[in-house]
């Protein structure tokens, strides 16, 4: 052991009568230790509490002037300081606590040394006649004589000391005393260890509660029966309850009853050491329910196994999947509708109606620009005003300026706010102030119509005041508008197939008057010619020619008559359906000599648009059953069963194989799809050398 006495080779009177007194100061010196221990490992207040009582049971043991504590702490500057903290003094001797505000470098010169000694764990005992000058200065000014100096470590940094000093005379310290004082500090590094924990534990179990209780998801603490435990307020919050009403309660209080054998396997898989994810539905307390996403595990807690689980209100998710579904949903009707037979208005009607549905628009329109004028016009709206759309377009028709494109269209949508104060600070819009003056919405979403690089037009929705277009209300509104790009390009298309189609079936009726009619006119006129000459020469023989004269009278009629049909097919609606197709089949007996078997019984109930499309089915597989299958004889049948019609027409020909393709001849082609616009079907049979039979079947309700 290195001391003051060591050193100075001080080595005291060791007789029994001094090694007796030793031995009883090191005893009670113990017992002082012992009830140290006490006290601060039986005590759950901190030690600083105890440590008077402490130090004036070691200071009365030690037979000493004075006890106290130093603490070392790290200075701003990163210095080692040490400052005294807590002091015992015996009765007459003056106390020398500094109570911290003057603490003392253990760095500067005259206490490195004993710094030094002291952080290598040793222990400084004797006179202060044997210090160092600064050391002794120091202890003489506070009226030392004599002193023993014990570090103490806690988690093997040097935390401070324990001292002892003698203020009565100079005093030999013994090993055993020393080693006693030893234990004094070690005690006091327990109870500081044991402090330091604590405080840490307090702390993290502060900052823990602080997170349960401030965190936005609600937590919950289950045992494993299920009863609540503890929760964080916004899970309370959440499900509408106060702490006292749920406490103890179990979870079927607060998940809906349908949510039980998912409640009992995710208690399952918890306490199995997986962490699972649970989908449910809660319940409030007023009744009302809502989705949440739970994620539970497993922990200890009070000394027991419990579920902790975290339950994030879903709703918003739900919502926004909800609303997804609801888009996905409106896009498929829109396509659905978008058929080439429909009306574009029709279509854009749809799309408007969409819109409103799936966003939080309470209006919309569709603006595009009329091919036949190069004008803008809008096409179709939902939710304006009355004689909102008659206005603009006056507005726009009365001042170009206000119709020019470029003040709609763009390559993005843009959006426009405050949109009513837009229209009076517009001029040439005066009369739509009105108009606006109590419109609902604020906020237009104008998204363009393109397709394929050509600006067409716009769909824009109209939002109420406090509401904005999202992102993902602008990824739809484009949807939509691509949608009403088709339409508005197929109904370009279809006028013009319509304008071509007339130009091809005005061009195939001249051929046909020249091949029919014209030829049969040409034989009328050369028959009676002939006639003429007869009556004039030989009238014994003017039945001949007079009989070829009315046969090519009558196929003139039938192909006439089959020809006004063509060019006005709305005698449907006035002749009916029987009436055309016997015509058909007459033209067919007096033209091509065909055997012509009809048996189509009386005029259906169905819809004009129905017996349009049946009749011109009929029309093309007559027209096969002459030009390609010279075929000698055709059946016709039309009858009515279950709700559908069916048309058959069967003819003895020479067939072909109808499971090749035939490239160029597109007639089956025309009347599947035409029979598909009804919901109905063509099936064609044949085979080489035995006859074709089409038969079409409609439903007579869609």
């Amino acid at each position: 052991m290195s001391t003051l006495e060591q050193r100075t080779g001080q080595t005291g009177d060791c007789g029994p009568e001094r090694l007796e007194a030793e031995l009883l100061r090191r005893d009670a010196i113990l017992e002082a230790v012992r009830h140290a221990a006490q006290r601060f490992l039986e005590s759950h207040s901190s030690w600083r509490v105890h440590i008077h009582d402490v130090l004036a049971r070691l200071g009365s043991a030690a037979a000493v002037s004075r006890v106290y504590i130093f603490e070392n702490f790290r200075g701003a500057d990163g210095a080692l300081w040490t400052a005294q903290s807590h002091e015992w003094t015996a009765p007459g001797v003056a106390g020398q606590r500094m109570d911290g505000a003057v603490p003392l470098s253990a760095e500067q010169t005259e206490f490195r040394e004993l710094s030094l000694r002291l952080a290598a764990g040793e222990a400084v005992a004797g006179n202060v006649g044997d210090l160092p000058e600064g050391e002794r200065a120091f202890s003489l000014a506070r009226g030392v004589r004599s002193l023993v100096l014990v570090p103490i470590f806690v988690d093997q940094r040097w935390w401070g000391l324990v001292g002892f000093d003698e203020c009565t005379r100079d005093r030999t310290w013994s090993t055993t005393e020393i080693e006693a004082l030893r234990a004094a500090a070690s005690t006091l590094s327990a109870a500081v260890r044991r402090q330091r924990a604590e405080d840490e534990s307090r702390e993290q179990q502060a900052r823990y509660r602080q997170i349960f209780e401030a965190t936005g998801d609600g937590l919950v603490i289950t045992d494993l029966d299920g009863n609540l435990v503890r929760a964080n307020p916004a899970f309370y919050r959440m499900h509408g309850y106060r702490p006292d009403e749920l406490r103890n309660k179990p979870a079927s209080t607060w998940t809906h009853p349908s949510h039980r054998e998912a409640r009992d396997r995710y208690t399952a898989d918890v306490m199995a050491g997986e962490q699972p994810r649970m989908e449910s539905v809660a319940v409030r307390k007023d009744g009302t329910t809502f989705p949440i996403q739970i994620h539970g595990s497993a922990f200890n807690f009070q000394g027991r196994p419990h579920i902790l689980g975290v339950v994030r209100d879903d709703t918003e998710r739900a919502q926004a999947f909800e609303l997804l579904e609801k888009r996905v949903s409106s896009l498929s009707t829109i396509a659905a509708g978008l058929t080439l037979n429909q009306a574009l208005p029709d279509i854009l009607d749809v799309i408007l109606q969409q819109v409103v549905a799936a966003t939080p628009a309470i209006a919309s329109s569709a603006y595009l620009i009329d091919p036949e004028d190069d004008a803008l016009r809008v096409y179709a709206e939902l939710g304006l005003p009355a004689g909102y759309v008659e206005t603009l377009e006056k507005c726009w028709r009365e001042d170009g300026g206000l119709n020019h494109r470029t003040k709609y269209f763009a390559d993005e949508p843009m959006i426009v706010r405050n949109a009513p104060l837009h229209v009076y600070a517009t001029p040439g819009l005066e009369p739509m102030r009105e108009l606006v003056a109590g419109a609902a919405w604020d906020t237009v979403a104008i998204v363009p119509v393109q397709s394929q690089g050509h600006r067409m037009g716009t769909v824009n929705a109209y939002y109420p005041a406090g509401a904005e277009p999202s992102p993902d209300d602008l990824t739809f509104l484009r949807a939509a508008a691509d949608q009403a790009a088709v339409a508005a390009r197929n109904a370009r298309l279809l006028v013009e197939a319509q304008g071509r189609a007339g130009m091809e079936e005005r061009q195939r009726l001249a051929r046909e008057l020249h091949d029919s009619v014209s030829q049969a006119l040409y034989g009328i006129a050369l028959g009676a010619r002939t006639a003429r000459t007869l009556s004039e020469q030989r009238p014994d023989q003017l039945t001949e020619p007079l009989d070829y004269v009315l046969s090519l009278a009558e196929v003139a009629m039938a192909e006439m008559r089959s020809l006004i049909f063509e060019l006005r097919p709305e005698s449907l609606a006035t002749e009916g359906l029987i009436a055309a197709l016997d015509k058909r089949a007459d033209v067919l007996r007096a033209r091509h000599q065909l055997v012509v078997q009809a048996d189509l019984g009386g005029e259906p109930d169905i819809p004009l648009r129905l017996k349009e499309t049946l009749y011109r089915i009929a029309q093309e597989a007559l027209h096969n059953a002459v030009k390609h299958a010279q075929a000698g004889q055709v059946a016709l049948r039309l009858a009515l069963t279950d709700g559908k019609v069916e048309l058959e027409i069967v003819d003895d020909g020479v067939g072909f194989e109808a499971s090749s393709p035939r490239p160029g001849h597109i007639g089956m082609q025309s009347m599947a799809e035409r029979a598909a616009t009804h919901g109905g079907t063509v099936d064609v049979q044949s085979r080489v050398g035995q006859g074709t039979t089409v038969r079409a079947v409609l439903p007579t309700h869609r």
